[in-house]
């Protein structure tokens, strides 16, 4: 995809910046996903090209698949899945059914954030071994060991230094689900800024630097874990954000396999 890119794509900035519009030469379907104003940012409005729109539904979606893993969910998060519109389903079952019944999960009035936060740390922390729960660590379901802070805590940190992604502020190491969709999101605001500026190359750089990141630190692991999740988990609202979160990801390795 970056060598497409790199000889075969004139970069136009999203308007408001300049007039055009953006001619990339590539196979990579939009996401049939809107934004919430929630979540938006600077281009990511309807008037936005077409490409830096889908840039922006991925990294608004990453960022809110990182929020179900980073910590127990608040009244505000809540309020943001209620208030974020899927108008249309996408082309993976999955992901249309965790939508589908998260959404029924949180509309019906039922949602109680004690049993919630309780179910979190339940899955995610209520235990020391992987047979009773779904450690939320890559180097947990990679390492020999099963231990966490292991190679993959080493290598995403040096990929999130590289890169300038400041995880200092979560209670979290960096190989974390939630810290690794999070950087999916942040790479995806990168490849917009690569537009916004009209460098190529750059842009070339970040979507390869997120297929290699996706394959090399999400897919290893992330699939297992899900199914640990869904496992492990015993109310409706995470149950469906792992079926969600394992829907986006394939849609994710799939798009990336045909462009």
């Amino acid at each position: 995809m970056a060598k497409q890119l790199e000889e075969n794509t004139t970069i136009i900035p999203p308007s408001g910046k300049k007039p055009g519009r953006l001619a990339v030469a590539m196979n990579f379907p939009e996401l049939i996903i809107n934004e919430s104003s929630l979540f938006g940012s600077p281009g990511d409005s309807e008037e936005a090209e077409p490409f830096y729109r889908y840039l922006g539904k991925r990294k608004n979606f990453y960022k809110m698949l990182a929020r179900f893993y980073i910590s127990e969910p608040s009244p505000e998060f809540i309020r943001t899945i209620v208030a974020y519109r899927f108008p249309v389903p996408s082309n993976n079952s999955d992901l249309n059914k965790g939508v589908s019944q998260l959404m029924a999960t949180v509309k019906d009035g039922g949602i109680n954030l004690n049993d919630l936060e309780n179910d979190y740390v339940r899955t995610f922390h209520g235990a020391k071994a992987k047979t009773s729960m779904a450690i939320p660590y890559e180097s947990a379901y990679t390492s020999p060991s099963g231990k966490i802070m292991q190679d993959a805590f080493e290598k995403v940190l040096r990929i999130f230094y590289a890169y300038g992604f400041d995880c200092s502020g979560y209670d979290r190491h960096p190989d974390h689900a939630g810290l690794e969709l999070g950087f999916m999101s942040y790479l995806c605001r990168k490849s917009q800024e690569a537009i916004e500026k009209a460098n190529p190359s750059s842009l070339c750089k970040t979507l390869a630097d997120q297929q290699k990141f996706l394959d090399a630190h999400i897919l290893n692991w992330m699939p297992e874990f899900l199914v640990d999740v869904r496992h492990f988990s015993v109310t409706p609202f995470y149950q469906s954000a792992a079926q969600m979160t394992s829907g986006f990801l394939q849609l994710e390795k799939d798009q990336f396999a045909n462009c």
